[in-house]
């Protein structure tokens, strides 16, 4: 076989560089006569001797990138020197020939990286502790979405992780399993396992391709009683340790897929322009790892194979060296495209809401790749102009995302709000009830705006609903107190006060007319409300169908406007049970900057006599109102409001004390009537006056940390 390939014969004295570590030519080297040792890493530790018959130089070839060892001549040694060329040309020519020298390949590269790994946990290394380690671990491959261990399962070994991101899961509250931490390179997994039999009190995921070596118990406590450093870093890593954080970290690999009718590369550096002002950012395709890698297809390398390694790790070091990192997937099926979405935090799936079959089919192969944890965005791309999108909810139907997102083609502020999204920095708005004290929500917007504060996400409860879906909507800001004026003005309709005190006509037209028939898919900003079901006993988030109706149930404050029914449930005011959902948004979005707005009365009603009377006279009541004396009864009005909200007041509370808010903005609105719905022109210009100096002070001190 040797004597058709074309190479070339060299002869090295004892001593001699064969092969330099981080060289990047692909000559590949059979050794015909002598022994040499392959030394890697700043310790130049034993890796392997070679000798007569053994390859040299192989992964490079392989795989790609520069040299992983330096190769050294023992004795006088006779080699053969082939360029990558004719090495690849060997392999096509004898398959079991290929499947030997990758297998060797793969091999000689984990234990690369185990030494470095070691190399970065221990600092000196000595051969001994490379051979215990080896002889005392297993290699564990994760596949994203793939479970390493769950809640309850016994502490019986620990891990540490070579390449690739875990995530860590721990019950909140109420139960619920939510992430807690990101576990990056290096990082020992698990480590209380190799102290003590005892139940895991986590769940961790592969948030990505992810390699490990597993060490359990009794081997664990032999590798320490023989190399006692071993115990520093696992002791070190137990002490760092800090439960449930309140935020995950902000770094993240974003993985696009672009089916729409527009230029993909265009389109994803754009993006990566704007997540760029952010944190640094890199930008990974196929073609690119192909040329840093000096290995044509190596991209495309499956799983298993030297090539799939190498390029496992360059995505890894541009991640370990960016805030971000965009990967641009193919749109055809390929090992990179798939590689890519399993790679990632986010996938982001960009299509135009009349897609082809051929789109479909290709989100439905990249979504389908990611983990089933992976936060999946759909980005909808509209002609430049679009006054609105139109039946999203029916177009996205087959993926259920996370998150939809619409942008307009050349549209600086759409692509903006997209980039802040996925980088974790988009800045959310949530506006709590209060009655009419609500139209102070006007002022803020006006405000934030006027500060430049984006405001990219929206949730709303009881009033904070309509006007935070007016924000979502996007109206015209110079339009929209004036357009709410006109629209709530007269929305008490009272009615003989057997269900409700109105018949709530009023306002749903009011409601209707100013969303039509807008659905939550639809709307340019992503947005939710809640609502309470008074059937079920629960609070609900609205944030898929029509907006109109689910913005109606969220202000039917009880006693005063019926109920909505949505199928066989009735709903009421969302602010019965959350009327400032910080907590529901800071789920949806754990980086985003989240401002709260409260216009509820910090005091509800109180005696108006040293001892009212137990029992009270409605027309007595009336006739005091018409002779205006002061009633030592509050109004039904400020009773029923102050009713509704007062079971939230904890539950706001609670939100507040756990950090959901980055700002808070308790706005005093005394004298403000709550069911006064005409005081829009005067309550606005209020909430202007009470969050602008507060939005400056924040803003602030933001930019002095």
């Amino acid at each position: 076989m040797l004597d058709d390939i074309d190479h070339e014969t060299v002869i090295y004295p004892p001593g001699a560089t064969i092969l330099e570590e981080g060289d990047s030519t692909d000559d590949v080297i059979l050794i015909s006569e002598g022994t040499a040792k392959v030394v890697a890493g700043a310790s130049e530790l034993d890796l392997a001797q070679v000798s007569t018959g053994d390859w040299i130089g192989e992964v490079s070839a392989l795989a790609g990138g520069r040299r992983t060892a330096t190769v050294i001549a023992e004795t006088r040694v006779v080699c053969h020197r082939f360029t990558g060329d004719a090495f690849e040309e060997m392999l096509d020519a004898n398959p079991a020939f290929a499947e030997a020298v990758m297998s060797q390949a793969a091999h000689r590269l984990e234990r690369r990286h185990l030494l470095a790994f070691l190399e970065r946990l221990l600092g000196h290394l000595d051969a001994s502790i490379i051979a215990d380690f080896e002889e005392a671990t297993e290699w564990i491959n994760l596949r994203a979405g793939e479970t390493l261990f769950q809640r309850g399962d016994t502490a019986d070994a620990g891990y540490f992780l070579i390449s690739g991101r875990l995530q860590e899961f721990t019950p909140d509250i109420d139960g619920e399993m939510m992430a807690s931490r990101d576990i990056t390179r290096d990082e020992i997994v698990g480590e209380i396992g190799l102290f003590r039999d005892e139940p895991r009190e986590t769940t961790v995921v592969a948030g990505r391709d992810s390699r490990l070596v597993k060490i359990d118990l009794s081997d664990f406590l032999l590798l320490a009683n023989r190399h006692p450093a071993v115990l520093v870093p696992v002791v070190a890593g137990l002490a760092r340790r800090r439960p449930n954080p309140k935020r995950v970290n902000r770094q993240r690999t974003i993985s696009v897929c672009v089916a729409a009718d527009v230029d993909s590369r265009l389109f994803t550096s754009r993006l990566v322009e704007e997540i760029g002002r952010l944190g640094t950012t890199a930008h990974l395709w196929a073609a690119r790892v192909d040329a840093m890698l000096g290995r044509a297809g190596v991209a495309q390398a499956p799983h298993g194979a030297p090539g799939d390694a190498r390029v496992a790790e360059l995505i890894h070091e541009h991640e370990l060296d960016h805030t971000y990192l965009v990967c641009e997937a193919e749109r055809r099926a390929s090992e990179w495209t798939e590689r890519v979405a399993r790679q990632a935090d986010w996938v982001v799936a960009v299509i135009d809401p009349d897609a082809d079959d051929a789109a479909i089919e290709t989100i439905d192969r990249f979504f389908g790749a990611a983990s089933p944890r992976t936060t999946r965005v759909l980005v909808m791309i509209h002609p430049s102009g679009t006054e609105r999108p139109a039946n999203t909810r029916a177009a996205v139907a087959p993926w259920k995302p996370d998150h939809i997102v619409h942008v307009r083609t050349g549209s600086g502020p759409d692509i903006g709000r997209l980039s802040r999204i996925l980088a974790g920095h988009a800045t959310a708005l949530v506006l709590g009830g209060g009655g009419a004290r609500g139209f102070a929500h006007i002022g803020v917007w006006r405000a934030a705006h006027e500060l430049g504060i984006p405001i990219d996400l929206v949730g709303g409860s009881s009033m904070g609903s309509p006007l935070g879906a007016g924000i979502a909507v996007d109206y015209p800001l110079d339009q929209v107190t004036e357009y709410v004026s006109e629209l709530y003005a007269g929305v008490i309709d009272y009615t003989i006060p057997v269900v409700s005190l109105a018949r709530g006509e009023q306002l749903t037209r009011s409601i209707e007319t100013a969303l039509g028939d807008w659905d939550f898919e639809d709307l340019w900003r992503p947005f939710f409300c809640m609502s309470t079901n008074i059937t079920q006993a629960t609070e609900v988030v609205h944030d898929s169908g029509g907006v109109a109706r689910a913005v109606r149930a969220s202000v039917s404050i009880p006693g005063v406007y019926p109920p909505v029914a949505f199928g066989d449930d009735l709903h009421v005011d969302g602010g019965v049970l959350n009327n400032l959902p910080g907590d529901i948004m800071r789920k949806r979005h754990p980086t985003a900057t989240i401002i709260g707005v409260d216009v509820a009365p910090p005091r509800g009603p109180g005696a108006r006599g040293d001892d009212p009377a137990l029992s009270v006279s409605g027309w007595q009541a009336l006739r005091s109102a018409a002779s205006k004396k002061r009633n030592e009864h509050p109004g039904i009005a400020a009773m029923l409001m102050r009713t509704m909200i007062t079971a939230s007041v904890r539950q706001r509370k609670r939100s507040v004390e756990r950090g959901d808010f980055d700002l808070y903005l308790d706005l005093d609105l005394r004298g403000i009537p709550l069911l006064d719905f005409d005081l829009a022109l005067q309550v606005a210009p209020m909430g202007y006056e009470a969050a602008m100096p507060r939005l400056e002070a924040w803003l602030s001190e933001r930019d002095e940390d």
